[in-house]
């Protein structure tokens, strides 16, 4: 998404990590045997739940409010792991809201 701007402590320097926006799993053999993750087909499943999640950052409000509309959906799945996340909303913020922090 780009860089967010100056660095948190109103110098000119960038922030290092200004780039990293998203955290990443990486699968391993000890994945695997913990169950945290499961193979399906070429890819990886990865079971995380609600609490696992604490905020998603939209680009722009049209998408956010796409994954709210998703988010929403999950309320008619079987799948209990996945009813939590309708049952309990995951704040939702637009990419310039991030701003005001």
């Amino acid at each position: 998404m780009g860089d967010l701007g100056p660095a948190r402590d109103e110098t000119r320097e960038m922030d290092l990590y200004y780039r990293e926006r998203e955290w990443r799993f990486v699968p391993s053999g000890l994945n695997l045997i913990s169950g945290i993750i499961e193979p399906v087909g070429d890819n990886f499943l990865y079971k995380f739940t609600r609490s696992d999640i604490n905020m998603i950052v939209a680009p722009n409000n049209d998408s956010r409010t796409r994954v709210v509309e998703f988010l929403s959906s999950l309320s008619a799945s079987p799948d209990m792991r996945l009813k939590a996340f309708a049952q309990s909303p995951i704040p939702v913020i637009c990419y310039d809201e991030l701003r005001r922090w």
